[in-house]
This record gives C-alpha cells, structure tokens and sequence, in this order.
C-alpha cells in the first residue's frame, strides 16, 4: 500500500493551510497579514470593525494610514463578539495598546510595534478592534455596516463605523456607517 501523505507535507508551499501554524511551518504561516482596503478617503479619531476566525488565529500587530505626520498617542482596544451595541462604553472593552507613535501622513502606511497583549482567536469566534488616535484613522465608506469586506484563510474582516469625539464619547451623533478601515491586520 502507498503510504498517504501527512499534512505536514504542504509546508513550504507559500500557502498557509488550515493545518499548519507559525510554528509548525513558519514560512507559510509568519508574520502574515489580512490587508482590508487602501482607499482613504475618510476619518476619524477612530473607527471599529469586527473580524472572524476562520481558524485559530493570534493577531499581533496591525499597520495604519493617519491623516496627519505627527506623534501621537494611539490605543487599540479589542472585545470578545461584535462591537455592535458596545460603541459607546468602555464597558467590556480590552486595551491592548497604547503608545506614542510616529503617524506617517495620509499616503504613509504606518506598521506598527507588536501589541501590548497579543489577541487569541478561535476558530469560528467574533472578535471586535477599536483604533484610536487624535491623529485621525483613516478609512472609506462602505457599502452596509457588518458586511464581510475581505478575508484570507485565516480571518473574515467585516465593515464597520468610524468614531469621533474621542474615545466612548456616549454619543450616538458621533458614529459614522458604514466605514471600511484602511490597513493590515497582522
């Protein structure tokens, strides 16, 4: 009989399979990244989206357009679900970064240093982000808030709202929809 192949066997192949991780087959599976649109024709101090894991997956960093070359404080928060009905309290909310950073300008895709917390994902679990920077996050507009937007192997990214007037202002004049963050998520 012929011996049947392992899974392992499709390691190298540049593709990152349902099977293998970071690391069990780091070159197809390293330091990858869910680019989700570079038009950036809108912003805000901040915007939420939700993504999906198609498998597991641990998100560790994302990349960024802002609308200004500044420093800038800028904070990722991230929740277990959707954002949905959480826009307006801190309440449930996670911060998993918060540092001074070096914003690039409207046509500088800013990557940013590992998260503080790096955020697990199971397979088949919602997870909510919310970016926010008084340098303004960029963004376009979408076509219909929670729409699936993009997605690879690993993540389903969904559009989402654009925020301003600071973080969990309370107010609900201050969320725009639907919005489509501009970047990478890695």
């Amino acid at each position: 009989a012929k011996p049947t192949s392992s899974p392992i066997d499709s390691c190298g192949d540049g593709v990152c399979q349902m099977h293998e991780t970071s690391t069990v087959c780091s070159g197809d599976c390293g330091d990858l990244a869910l680019a989700t649109n570079d038009i950036k024709d809108r912003g805000a101090q901040g915007t939420m989206f939700d993504v999906v894991a198609l498998r597991d997956v641990s998100i560790t960093s994302f990349d960024l357009y802002c609308n200004r070359a500044v420093t800038e404080q800028l904070q990722i928060y991230t929740r277990q679900g959707s954002y949905k009905g959480h826009e307006l309290s801190q309440d449930g909310w996670t911060l998993v970064y918060d540092k001074m950073v070096s914003l690039g300008g409207r046509d500088n895709l800013v990557e940013l240093d590992a998260l503080d917390s790096v955020v697990e994902i199971a397979e088949g679990t919602r997870q909510a982000f919310y970016i926010f920077t008084n340098g303004v996050v960029l963004y376009t507009g979408g076509t219909r808030e929670g729409n699936l937007y993009a997605a690879d192997d690993a993540l389903g990214f969904y559009e989402g709202v654009g925020i301003d007037a600071g973080t969990f202002s309370g107010n609900t004049g201050n969320l725009w929809a639907p919005r489509v963050f501009s970047g990478n998520i890695r």
